[in-house]
């Protein structure tokens, strides 16, 4: 059984790492607009989360983190 377990996660792993490495290199430029978009996402989720985390010094549940990442995701 153990040795069934050992192939499976081996070959799991393989496939895993087969797909994710890039078989020809693309290149493609990001709309400028939507780079920004991202960005900005990106920067209102960690500050989100970084109030979130801030938050759990006065006494609140432990998900006020994602509740903090989702609101400044938004």
């Amino acid at each position: 059984m153990k040795i069934k377990m050992k192939k499976l996660i081996f070959f799991s792993a393989s496939l895993v790492l087969l797909l994710m490495s890039p078989s020809q290199e693309a290149r493609a430029e990001m709309d400028p607009r939507m780079k920004a978009l991202g960005l900005m996402a990106v920067y209102g989720a960690v500050g989100g989360t970084l109030l979130g985390t801030a938050s759990l010094a006065f006494g609140t549940g432990g998900r006020a983190v994602a509740k903090g990442a989702s609101l400044g995701l938004y």
